[in-house]
């Protein structure tokens, strides 16, 4: 099970795609995915999803969000009551920004194949805005900024990292070899 943010918020759920319905439903489910694996408190959640202007019972209102959250996951699990507030079980849920940090931490060590597939990998993940549909609300806003930050770092390191294998010997044998090469590649001389 993996809850999604890297462009609309959604779950997928054994390969299905499941979307989340309502500002404030997707909002709890980002929150807890921002800190998965962390408590949240009510009172945070509180000031995310209504920015210090919460309706008359902000707890309940938080509750039902909660419960309907659970089933959209597809079990009551994936999301536990701990006090102060809730926790995106780590064990049970992946989000993609989790997936797309590991992948560009790992991508970002050595300018090789390798770690340039891990950066095109953690870059497809990205299906538009990060957060595109909680807009508006200052906090995940906040959030939808820093994970344009880390697209456009794995974009930067990718970009290295194919200059780098560009200008490498192996890569020039290749461009000497290739007919289709009209220009020189930096780095390589022809023999």
């Amino acid at each position: 099970m993996q809850v999604r943010l890297l462009g609309p918020v959604d779950v997928v759920v054994d390969g299905a795609t499941r979307p989340v319905r309502g500002l404030r439903r997707k909002a709890v489910l980002a929150a807890l995915a921002l800190y998965r694996g962390d408590i949240v408190s009510a009172d945070r959640l509180a000031d995310v999803l209504w920015s210090g202007d919460p309706p008359a019972t902000p707890i309940n209102t938080l509750q039902s969000h909660v419960s309907q959250l659970r089933q959209v996951l597809g079990r009551r699990d994936a999301i536990v009551a701990r006090s102060p507030g809730y926790l995106l079980d780590p064990d049970r849920v992946d989000t993609d920004v989790a997936a797309a940090e590991r992948l560009i931490r790992q991508g970002v060590q050595v300018a090789d194949a390798t770690h340039a597939r891990q950066l095109r990998e953690a870059l497809a993940l990205w299906r538009g805005q990060s957060l595109s549909d909680v807009a508006g609300l200052p906090w995940l806003d906040e959030q939808a900024e820093r994970l344009e930050q880390l697209r456009l770092r794995a974009t930067r390191a990718l970009v290295e990292t194919r200059l780098t294998l560009a200008s490498t010997p192996s890569s020039c044998r290749n461009w000497r070899r290739s007919p289709r090469t009209t220009r020189s590649t930096s780095g390589c001389r022809r023999s």
